[in-house]
């Protein structure tokens, strides 16, 4: 039976292929999230609801869930078994709250991205607030996620590659709960795990 939300499109029974035809197609449900709400704090919410209902169904089935990147990898990784959770439409970036920061740097912007936008957009965007990815490879189809994921494209001898520009990562690891990683020195405090459990209403 499938899910059903207010923000969520479903698509049964849509092909999905790798663009190199390396795996063989499958054909899956993939859930994509839209949003409605006409209000920021009211689409965080939605949006966290509806992630919360995919993954809750996914649990309930017990089967793997997977999010869609650009199906330029070689590897079977990417590879969906049934279902696919889309996030490409929940496109969101701006300024981290000075709230967050424990401490400032002065030679960086940081800045918060939806991990489904892919490099183009996160580029475009930034672009018109007068910022840009540190690096960032010839080829910017990848979504975020998966092009940190991968440790793919973008290099420099003096900031590394395009994961190296990562401050945290904001993660859903079950329907109940999420989780802010950074490193052991990383500038972020409580305030900011305390205010991304309001907006998606995941703990």
């Amino acid at each position: 039976m499938a899910v059903t939300h207010p923000a969520i499109k479903t698509r049964l029974n849509e092909q999905w292929q790798d663009v190199h035809h390396a795996n063989d197609e499958v054909r899956v449900t993939r859930y994509e999230i839209v949003p409605t709400a006409s209000t920021t704090d009211a689409q965080l919410l939605e949006v966290g609801g509806a992630v919360r209902a995919v993954v809750q169904d996914a649990f309930d089935g017990n089967q793997p869930l997977r999010v869609p990147g650009g199906r330029w990898s070689l590897s079977t990784i990417g590879k969906p078994k049934s279902t696919l959770l889309d996030l490409s439409n929940y496109r969101r970036i701006g300024k981290v709250p000075a709230a967050w920061l424990s401490r400032q740097d002065p030679s960086i912007s940081p800045m918060l991205v939806a991990a489904g936008m892919t490099i183009n957009v996160v580029n475009r965007e930034f672009a018109a607030k007068g910022l840009a990815l540190q690096t960032s490879g010839a080829s910017d189809g990848q979504t975020f996620a998966g092009a940190i994921a991968t440790g793919t494209h973008g290099a420099d001898l003096k900031v590394g590659a395009l994961h190296d520009t990562v401050l945290a990562l904001h993660l859903v690891v079950s329907p109940t709960r999420s989780v802010l990683v950074q490193a052991a020195d990383g500038s972020l405090n409580e305030n900011a795990a305390e205010t991304l459990s309001k907006w998606f209403g995941i703990d």
